[in-house]
């Protein structure tokens, strides 16, 4: 995978920040470091989720992802695997439309997701932090279950 160069104006704002901390040099190397393996780990994540998205994900980005997922809590893990389902889900709606398979698909995940929440207390807010917009999937929802009458 390619990697693209931090450009000046981040890197600059981190030094700023490192600065105002009044940081030793040693940690002042480790923020910066640690600042650039945030911002590679961003990139590749962004370049998974294309791959995901497309359908084409790469061995490379299988095995990034799983490296990533494994680095997260319980909570955003659970709710990163819903968000992920339903991207899928709403890429299929915009290709083909509610297909009957796709709606039981989206029922399916949306008791897992609705299992999730109860089981780790999830709220809105923290969902949508992560990504998981609750009225859409709620949207895709009602729709599926109209489309199968269910």
């Amino acid at each position: 995978m390619e990697t693209k160069e931090i450009p000046g104006n981040l890197l600059r704002k981190w030094e700023i920040s490192a600065t105002k901390q009044n940081l030793s040099q040693q940690e002042f190397v480790e923020y910066i470091r640690n600042k650039q393996r945030e911002y590679y780990d961003v990139q590749e994540m962004t370049t998974v989720k294309k791959e995901m998205i497309d359908g084409q994900l790469t061995e490379y980005g299988k095995q990034k992802a799983l490296e990533h997922f494994r680095k997260m809590d319980e909570r955003k893990r659970a709710i990163t695997l819903s968000r992920i389902d339903f991207e899928v889900y709403y890429n299929k709606i915009i290709s083909n439309g509610y297909e009957e398979n796709t709606c039981y698909e989206i029922i399916s995940s949306y008791n897992i997701l609705t299992e999730r929440r109860e089981r780790l207390s999830l709220t809105k807010k923290e969902m949508k932090m992560h990504g998981l917009v609750l009225s859409k999937v709620n949207k895709m929802y009602e729709e599926a279950k109209r489309i199968t009458g269910m």
